[in-house]
């Protein structure tokens, strides 16, 4: 699969048709398209997104608003009249030219308002030239599309944004997971469990529905139902708070983004950023430490046993433990019929003898026993070495917390210094402080809602328990049947469960080979990493030479870093997967070092047999271009409009 063709009209700062032939070759995979910010190269890149998936294709973009295709028009168009905005995309595919024409209308709007849009897409397919009948609607047309040429879930991995994509080290987001699904032939597996889950959800409500009217006992019936209502009270505390939290991160990187156009503010801005990215992945950290240490404590009564062990071992025993040691040894002897000592002794009659005169005719005797226990359990679970495992997640969760809040003290510093800066305007300032306030906000967010998933567990174990009670009470043929119901779908579950876990397991190694190749390729410090690992929650693990395994959030203070990490997992899904596609990069080098820089600009020949770039301006530099010239089959330049600097024209570069 090749792209032969973007069409772009009445899109963002496109107002005009811009043509943009794709050419390439096997041997001249790449396509360089230059802009400076804010000229259109972002606006390029979605519009094949929104090209292939319609405004689904947007939802991926770092910007809220922009996620919304009434976002997308050309302002100056919709502000004169009704319009259309239309890309067009042409496609080489099993030997036939597929275009894919999306059209939406608009209406006239003022400037400064939301633009009016007509209620869905008009979506052609055309075959040769010649439009085709692949469904009755763009709903059926758009599934067409990702049987036939890309999954959704899976385009993540042929077209990305290099910024963007350092969120898959952050967070496994249910999209990327799906896709990785898709790539090892999981998702069928995985369909049919999700349906199951969902049908086990409605059948479990159901049961309690049923419990509640069935059950005779009042105060049981009244509490099910106050859970009931609890329940729904505390999802909608839990989904505005998510809410709440989402508006006031989208203000703080608005407000960023003004910030930072004060060029003496960018630096600290940057380091300001890095902060909190580090503070963001130590969050993530503390939460695995705090969940080791619950699983510590699950034997810290253990500890107990050494100061057991002190005081018991100063109880006096009838008989002694010396004695009882002897009888044991001595009965054991004979009862082997042992002919040979350690110490070398020959075990005759005479010694047999003396042997059986060792032997104790025993009581039960509760110190012995409760001493024999503490040996016990010291040989088995070693206290002394829990202890010390313990104290040291207790070490780490210190230590994490401390380099948080030193952290968050350099941000609000920094935040300090840009507030009195006498050298910007008030708005900026303004600006400052309520990223200060909202930051604060997101922290108080972030442990209120943490605390609001904890109660609806219990809730809902609650209301589980008090349904079992009345299940087990009751008679009623219907509420049997729908608990036999619920235990079919469970038993099911485990099934698809084991064996989309069984499949993984054969099929995770061949992709973590792949996806390690590249990302030794790509780091600047390959001698020190042995491998990289998706782990069962397809989380991304990094493994070290000398054997040790973190997530790659821990992997490096440095954002491109990450940035790294993740692009070759990317590849090696690119590359694992039967499914072939070109493969477009926005903003490719990010803020990665020049080393990181340079090993990425090889690699990326190799990637695909079609691989269109759009660096921003001084991103590359000319001699890491050099490093990709004898790849590259077409340049373009994004520029404005000579008459009109709100327009942007696409010009092919011909030297």
């Amino acid at each position: 699969m090749k792209f032969t063709q973007l069409e772009i009209t009445n899109w963002a700062v496109y107002r005009d048709t811009a043509t943009v032939p794709l050419d390439s070759t096997p041997e001249k995979p790449i396509i360089l398209i230059n802009a400076d910010n804010d000229k259109g190269k972002t606006s390029l890149f979605y519009s094949i997104r929104y090209a292939l998936f319609g405004e689904r294709g947007l939802k991926n973009h770092p910007k809220e608003n922009y996620r919304h295709l009434e976002e997308w028009p050309n302002l100056y168009s919709a502000k004169e009249g009704d319009g259309e905005l239309c890309i067009e995309l042409t496609i080489d595919y099993d030997n036939k030219s597929i275009r894919i024409q999306r059209k939406r209308k608009f209406f006239q709007t003022p400037t400064g308002e939301k633009i009016a849009l007509s209620k869905e897409d008009e979506v052609t397919i055309f075959e040769n030239g010649d439009p085709i009948k692949v469904g009755k609607d763009a709903r059926e047309i758009d599934r067409w599309i990702q049987i036939n040429l890309m999954p959704f879930d899976a385009s993540q991995f042929f077209l990305f944004d290099g910024e963007v994509i350092q969120k898959y080290t952050e967070e496994t987001v249910p999209a990327v997971e799906s896709a990785i699904q898709q790539v090892l032939g999981l998702s069928e597996i995985k369909h049919a469990q999700i349906n199951l889950s969902k049908l086990l959800e409605s059948v479990q409500k159901q049961k309690v529905k049923k419990a509640a009217l069935t059950t005779k006992d009042k105060k049981l019936k009244n509490d099910l139902e106050g859970i009931e209502l609890e329940l729904k009270h505390r999802k909608e505390e839990l989904k505005n708070a998510k809410s709440e939290r989402d508006s006031a991160e989208l203000v703080i990187k608005e407000n960023n983004k003004k910030i930072n156009e004060f060029k003496d503010l960018r630096k600290a801005k940057d380091k300001q950023q890095e902060l909190q990215d580090k503070v963001k992945n130590n969050k993530r950290t503390l939460d695995e430490y705090q969940e080791e240490l619950k699983e510590k404590r699950d034997y810290a009564g253990l500890l107990l046993s050494n100061q057991l062990l002190k005081i018991i071992s100063t109880t006096e025993e009838t008989p002694s433990s010396i004695e009882q040691w002897e009888s044991q040894t001595a009965a054991y002897l004979i009862d082997k019929d042992i002919k040979l000592c350690v110490c070398e002794t020959k075990i005759d009659t005479a010694i047999a003898g003396k042997l059986k005169q060792k032997i104790l005719q025993l009581k039960q005797n509760p110190f012995s026993n409760l001493k024999r226990l503490g040996e016990n359990i010291s040989a088995s679970y070693r206290p002394d070495a829990l202890d010390v495992q313990l104290n040291a997640v207790v070490n780490k969760i210190g230590d994490t917390e401390d380099q948080i809040q030193l952290d968050q003290e350099q941000m609000d510093a920094i935040s300090k210094e840009i507030s009195n800066n006498p050298d910007i305007g008030e708005e900026l300032k303004q600006k400052e402080k309520t990223n200060v306030t909202l930051a604060a906000a997101i922290i108080v967010l972030d442990s209120e809602i943490s605390e609001f998933e904890k109660k609806m567990e219990r809730l809902k174990g609650q209301e589980h328990n008090m349904t079992t009670q009345i299940v087990k009470s009751s008679a009623d043929d219907d509420l049997q049947k729908i608990m036999e119901l619920e235990k079919y779908i469970e038993k099911t579950i485990k099934v698809f469960v084991k064996s989309f876990t069984d499949y993984f397991k054969i099929e995770k190694p061949k992709l973590e080979k792949t996806i390690t190749e590249i990302f030794l390729n790509l780091t600047n410090a390959p001698k020190k990493y042995k491998a990289i690992h998706l782990t069962d929650n397809f989380d991304i693990e990094i493994e070290r030479q000398d054997g040790l395994k973190f997530p790659a959030h821990r992997y490096s203070p440095s954002a491109g870093a990450g940035q790294i990490a993740v692009t070759a997992v990317i590849a090696g899904f690119n590359k694992f997967s039967t499914r072939k596609a070109p493969v477009v990069i926005d903003t490719p080098a990010g803020r990665l070092d020049p080393i990181h820089t340079e090993n990425l600009l090889e690699f990326y020949p190799t990637m695909s047999e079609q691989v269109i770039i759009l660096p921003q301006s001084g991103e590359i530099s000319p001699d890491d271009e050099e490093i990709i010239s004898d790849f590259i089959a077409t340049r373009y330049t994004i520029q404005p409009k000579s008459n009109d600097p709100n327009q942007s024209r696409i010009v092919r570069d011909e030297s």
